[in-house]
């Protein structure tokens, strides 16, 4: 179902209602008046809608376009590329104040007469504007994942192509299906691209299922994946495994080492510590980024940062391992470490 938010002034809280009633169940709408809770930070609620939904509806009136919020959030909008669509339910006197020229440069469509028209035409707009075809699309890539019988490159490619639907809803709907590739496709490939996409879904089954991957899959390129995605989740719960995991191979071992840098997990620091010395320079690249990442926490780890300022070889275009090193001495800000960060980059004028 495709969702609007509707942008209005808490003076005119009738419109908002009259609109949410007028859509009826054609259209998922989000307004202050029925979404907002208590004890939720409203700011951040309407921030995380704003990114959610397809299209924004603003109720244009006097109130409404002197209101800050109101210009905030259809402003975020466009900013995100989605359709603005202004109704002008009130007239505004341009004496007294004026509509904003961005939204002036959008067709204005006109409710201040209430006729049951209006609403019909308001239907045949957002059909027109809400961009349909993104759950259409999410309805065939997920058609393609679900069909065990596609050949696993097609059903790799709808998984990839998965990752551009930004509804949370509708991702959370395919989360089952992306759970079950990872623990049960003979193709590790596609367990990779499986792993990464439920980065984007955060929730208690998902962080479970990745953890799982990452302690069991057969393939080193899977853990890894499923390292990165628990870090870009967030989840704590991850963290122990992925310490587990700075003694997997090469690849998991660096993976798992920025993933804890995101989580900003203090108690890996004596491991990643360890990792500062790996044999491997990615490894030793992630463990400093790590570390800066956890910063003033990880002072420990100050001793083998600085030993790590010799390491000049190369890892990422012109960046050296050494490079990451000062910059997580940078992050830390021990005073030891700052001062030899500076006879370091002295030396290297």
């Amino acid at each position: 179902m495709a969702s609007v938010f509707i942008s209005y002034s808490k003076l005119d809280e009738k419109y908002a209602i009259q609109i949410i009633q007028a859509l009826g169940n054609k259209f998922e709408c989000w307004a202050a008046v029925q979404s907002l809770q208590g004890g939720i930070k409203w700011s951040n609620a309407i921030d995380e809608a704003l990114n959610q939904v397809d299209v924004v509806v603003v109720v244009v009136t006097p109130n409404s376009v002197i209101s800050q919020w109101v210009t905030y959030e259809w402003a975020y909008a466009l900013g995100q590329k989605k359709p603005v669509l202004p109704l002008q339910f009130d007239y505004v006197d341009e004496h007294k104040t004026r509509i904003h020229d961005k939204l002036k440069e959008i067709q204005i469509e006109p409710f201040i007469d209430p006729k049951s028209s209006h609403w019909i035409k308001l239907e045949q707009i957002l059909q027109q504007l809400v961009p349909i075809g993104n759950h259409s699309k999410f309805f065939n890539l997920s058609n393609v994942i679900r069909d065990n019988s596609k050949d696993w490159v097609e059903r790799q490619d709808a998984v990839i192509a998965l990752r551009e639907i930004q509804d949370i809803v509708l991702l959370n709907q395919i989360a089952p299906d992306l759970i079950n590739i990872l623990k049960t496709h003979q193709e590790f490939l596609l367990r990779c691209e499986a792993a990464t996409t439920l980065s984007k879904i955060k929730n208690k089954v998902v962080v479970d299922a990745l953890i799982h991957a990452l302690t069991t899959d057969e393939s080193s390129s899977v853990r890894k994946d499923a390292a990165k995605s628990l870090g870009i989740l967030g989840d704590k719960k991850a963290a122990p495994e992925l310490i587990k995991s700075l003694y997997d191979k090469e690849n998991v071992r660096a993976a798992a080492a920025e993933a804890l840098g995101e989580l900003r997990e203090i108690s890996a620091v004596n491991d990643l510590r360890i990792l500062l010395k790996d044999q491997h320079s990615r490894v030793r690249v992630g463990a400093a980024r790590a570390l800066g990442a956890i910063g003033i926490d990880a002072e420990a780890a100050v001793p083998e940062l600085i030993e790590l300022l010799e390491d000049d070889s190369p890892y990422h275009q012109r960046a050296r391992v050494c490079d990451y090193a000062a910059d997580a001495l940078r992050l830390i800000r021990n005073l030891e470490g700052l001062q030899a960060l500076r006879i370091w980059e002295a030396s290297t004028k």
